[in-house]
């Protein structure tokens, strides 16, 4: 029996493999919408003067999170981030603003565990600012919770002087509003 003979090879076989790359990219108009209604209301609020050095490290934020999703790639999460941020921002403007009216008026008296509730709030606030581990929720969360107390005195300090009210009843636990019925104050 006579053994297969190997094939030769006289030229060199190339073999050229056409790899198709399918890059996928994201549509994040939608995402980036929302950071631009947040930065607005964060704006309108008074934040380019009553908080420059916040708006300005959110929008060093957005930037980064606009050249991602120029990429293609997606940036829905971190875009959520940076929206609540700006959010948070306008509820510490408006939460600033009723402060200092408290303050500047002496209404404290008409609801001071609301008060002292509500700067406890914004303390933490804005030591929470200067935390880079802290998320665009947190901040939000902490915003409303000081600004809904700062306005709870104000409401209830309108209410003491229409009425001629001179008691202070118990209004503890009127800071545990919802975050909703809190936002709906804040944008208002």
């Amino acid at each position: 029996t006579k053994e297969p003979e190997a094939p030769v090879v006289t030229e060199e076989e190339v073999v050229v493999e056409k790899v198709e790359e399918i890059i996928e990219t994201v549509d994040n108009t939608l995402a980036l919408q929302s950071i631009d209604g947040a930065r607005n209301l964060a704006v309108e609020s008074g934040a380019e003067d009553a908080a420059a050095d916040l708006l300005k490290s959110v929008d060093d934020l957005y930037a980064q999170i606009k050249a991602k999703s120029e990429e293609g790639k997606d940036v829905s999460i971190e875009a959520t981030d940076i929206a609540n941020r700006y959010s948070a921002i306008a509820a510490y403007v408006k939460t600033k603003e009723a402060k200092q009216k408290i303050d500047d008026t002496d209404l404290i008296s008409f609801a001071q565990s609301i008060y002292d509730e509500g700067n406890s709030a914004y303390t933490e606030l804005e030591a929470m600012f200067a935390n880079p581990d802290v998320t665009g929720e947190q901040l939000l969360e902490k915003a409303t919770k000081a600004y809904t107390c700062f306005n709870s005195v104000l409401i209830i300090s309108d209410i003491f002087i229409l009425f001629n009210i001179s008691l202070e009843p118990d209004w503890s636990g009127i800071c545990m509003w919802s975050t909703r019925t809190s936002l709906f104050f804040i944008i208002s």
